[in-house]
């Protein structure tokens, strides 16, 4: 048995997504490390990470709760040194590391294939196009160059690892006829301050150098790391190292390769750090650049709150207004858009958007006014009613509109999914209120030989929805697993839905299990940042008045997650503009399940 050493601090829903992908891969024994809080306001999230390590009943965990802060460095090192005296091989992974199914089982056969090849120092499960050179096709490689975003060794290879320092070990290699700078300008520069910033893994780089041992790596990544955040310790940002979206992993080899390292690694390495060192920028970027560090600090020292830390420039710019000035632009503005003439679309959209970065839902939740369920859905039914007379013609969040705007995208994957089922269509549509979706495209729909629209939404709306409107096309009911009971959709719905959600990523895990084969997601926020972040959107008094927590997703991290067991298809913006505190727009997906490939139609063309 080869167990899986995990280290964790204070990120319960990173943890979350990386235990589920541990489950998936069947991985049998944990040896869970879990550090004391360094700070009061992190302990109520190390609770939380505990409580979830207690929780596991899917497979056997051995778990060490630190009394004390250790740090990433020191926790490590200490915690692989007691799994490896106990095992002759163990895999290791961080609290912020997603892996594709077959993961675990590939890295074990790479344990048990080079256990006695002394030239083997460890496996990876992570690789990055910029790295990889151009020719290994399927197959895994070797590098000089190790990782530390899921790996393998074995308790042969981790000795010494505790005797000398990185430095130390770099004079080794140097000694040896290693250029310090061979793999890299970055590995020196970490070596000079592994003590001082209580890091490990420029250690483990350099001693594979110092030893002369390689890295066998996977011809593309089998893991993501999603933790570029605010919540990050020893990260500040992804930069170019998020990788294209997982792929299945591949085929383990028939043929091992011959423990020698690949020509091109050196040189792709150093390329790849040259190419992720930020620019040098023109004197005046620069000095804007220190101005906005030192107005972060500045900010972090005066409220006590690191999450300052992460500041657009735009926030840091509202954040240093004298308020007198922001009212007095507020004010000019008010009386700009009173004089605008705008349709009513136009007007509807101006006044929506999202607001803040909040560290947590229930910080959003605090900065939220609330809403009043039952206004919502009575403005909704009105509106619906209306529809389904055929009095109005489309509905949106309770708006109505004179004329339809389609969602071409979404309509287009609905009838792909129809075409491949002989022009049956049977839709699970989550959180889909009364049916706005399904009144939208009715007309298309009718052309079909077959429909099923299931609706899964609040229990107030089922029961309004189950009066009003259902019929044998359109059903209602209150739990996914009332409506998978009853029936076995074949495309599964998200529309305005996900950003709503404490855990959204939760509700993905749970669909992954679902029979449904396609996907659709529409009218979501996405952002080019590394981290999703938490705002709260704010809806006008003219449709209703509410204010609630959304998330914005990172485009990176959402497609690191989805594509564990999705495959994107086409990507399309959606109708929804509103305006946020970063750069971002609503788009939509089309996804396949990777593990259920489509049946072929019955018949022929």
């Amino acid at each position: 048995m080869i167990p899986v050493a995990l280290f964790t601090y204070a990120r319960p829903d990173h943890l979350r997504r990386t235990l589920s992908c541990l489950r998936d891969n069947a991985v049998p024994l944990i040896y869970a490390f879990s550090d004391a809080p360094r700070t009061p306001e992190k302990a109520p999230l190390v609770a939380q990470v505990r409580t979830i390590l207690r929780g596991i009943d899917w497979c056997e965990v051995v778990l060490t709760e630190r009394e004390e802060n250790w740090g990433l460095g020191r926790s490590i090192l200490a915690g692989v040194t007691t799994v490896l005296d106990r095992h002759a091989a163990c895999l290791v992974f961080e609290d912020d590391l997603i892996s594709v199914p077959g993961s675990y089982a590939y890295l074990c056969a790479a344990l048990r294939q080079y256990r006695d090849d002394m030239r083997v120092m460890s496996v990876s499960a992570w690789t990055h196009p910029l790295i990889t050179p151009d020719d290994v096709g399927d197959q895994p490689y070797f590098d000089g160059r190790a990782d530390c975003w899921g790996w393998g060794t074995w308790a042969r290879a981790w000795q010494g690892m505790n005797d000398q320092t990185a430095r130390e070990m770099m004079l080794v290699a140097e000694a040896r006829g290693i250029d310090r700078n061979r793999y890299g300008t970055d590995l020196p520069a970490m070596a000079e301050t592994e003590l001082q910033r209580n890091i490990w893994a420029v250690r483990w780089l350099y001693h594979h150098l110092a030893q002369g041992g390689l890295c066998l790596r996977p011809p593309w990544s089998l893991v993501e790391n999603i933790g570029f955040d605010a919540q990050a310790t020893n990260t500040s940002g992804a930069g170019p190292w998020h990788n294209p979206p997982l792929r299945p992993c591949p085929p383990v080899p028939d043929r091992w390769p011959v423990p020698v390292e690949h020509p091109a690694c050196a040189s792709r390495h150093r390329r790849a750090m040259s190419a992720s060192a930020p620019p040098p920028g023109t004197w005046l970027t620069r000095q804007v650049s220190r101005l906005q560090r030192g107005l972060r600090r500045a900010a972090v020292q005066i409220m006590g709150h690191e999450a300052l830390q992460t500041l657009t420039p735009k926030e840091l710019a509202r954040l240093w207004t004298p308020p007198i000035a922001i009212l007095g632009a507020k004010a000019l503005q008010r009386r700009w858009v009173s004089r605008k003439p705008a349709g009513k679309d136009e007007t509807v959209r101006a006044l929506l958007g999202l607001v803040g970065d909040y560290a947590t839902w229930a910080d959003a939740q605090a900065a939220s006014g609330g809403y009043d369920t039952e206004v919502i859905l009575q403005k909704t039914l009105d509106a619906l009613r209306q529809v389904k007379r055929g009095d109005a013609v489309y509905e949106r969040d309770s708006v109505l509109f004179d004329t339809v705007e389609y969602a071409w995208p979404v309509l287009a994957g609905l009838m792909w999914v129809a075409a491949q089922r002989g022009g049956r269509l049977n839709v699970l549509d989550v959180g889909g209120s009364l049916g706005s979706t399904y009144f939208q495209n009715r007309a298309f729909l009718h052309g079909l030989a077959a429909v099923r629209w299931n609706i899964v939404e609040q229990s107030r709306h089922v029961e309004v929805g189950q009066r009003e409107f259902q019929d044998e096309r359109l059903r209602f009911y209150d739990s996914l697993e009332t409506c998978l009971a009853d029936t076995m959709p074949d495309v599964i719905l998200l529309s305005s839905v996900l950003q709503y959600l404490e855990d959204p990523y939760d509700l993905l895990d749970k669909l992954k299990d679902s029979p449904c084969r396609s996907l659709i997601i529409d009218r979501t926020p996405f952002w080019a940042g590394s981290s999703d972040r938490l705002c709260v959107q704010h809806v006008p008094a003219s449709i209703y008045a509410a204010s609630y927590p959304s998330w914005i997703f990172s485009t990176p991290r959402f497609h690191a997650i989805l594509s564990l067991h999705w495959e994107l298809v086409a990507e399309f913006a959606s109708l929804d503009s509103l305006p946020g505190p970063v750069p971002m727009g609503y788009r939509g997906l089309i996804a396949v399940r990777r593990d259920a490939p489509l049946e072929p139609l019955a018949g022929s063309l």
